[in-house]
């Protein structure tokens, strides 16, 4: 395993995909957990992977949102791409940020309104119960994003529970 890049220490692999590994690291400038996001090692020094992933950073840097996590750095340390993130779930795991996300939502003054996102979240957590009477919620204040329900893959999870196929057909939409 990767132990360092830059300035950052690599404390514990938490997954990868086609764009790339993120690690759990600390900032041994700042003193500060980070995630951080590195190249896959068979990209090599394939360049347009490279020009993505710097996209994809400079992309997420202009938006400012609390379910977005803020790019401190982007850099290269030998040949390598990386993107330095604010660590938002690595000590909880993503069942302790789905958690933090469905009550930052419940707080906000209109939590009807991301009725399906709640939704969605206590799907991805198996809360079946929860998740479909979120979406019941959704479906009776006529929320913008209840069409979103078919297709949805937070949803595969409660899709064979025959509460989501009766509430499927109450919205009129084909199973």
């Amino acid at each position: 395993m990767l132990e360092r890049i830059s300035h950052y220490r690599l404390l514990q692999r938490l997954g990868a995909g086609g764009m790339g590994e993120v690690y759990l690291g600390e900032d041994t400038q700042l003193g500060r957990k980070v995630a951080i996001k590195i190249l896959p090692t068979e990209s090599g020094g394939d360049e347009q992977a490279g020009r993505r992933l710097i996209r994809e950073a400079r992309a997420a840097a202009t938006l400012d949102h609390h379910n977005i996590c803020a790019v401190y750095e982007v850099g290269e340390d030998d040949g390598r791409t990386f993107i330095a993130l604010r660590e938002a779930f690595a000590s909880s795991g993503m069942p302790g940020y789905w958690r933090k996300l469905i009550e930052q939502l419940k707080a906000e003054k209109s939590p009807q309104r991301d009725a399906v996102s709640i939704a969605a979240l206590y799907a991805r957590l198996e809360e079946k119960d929860q998740a479909l009477d979120w979406l019941k919620q959704a479906y009776s204040l006529r929320s913008d994003g209840i069409t979103r329900l078919k297709e949805e893959l937070a949803f595969d999870s409660v899709r064979s529970d025959p509460r989501f196929v009766d509430l499927l057909k109450s919205i009129g939409l084909p199973l």
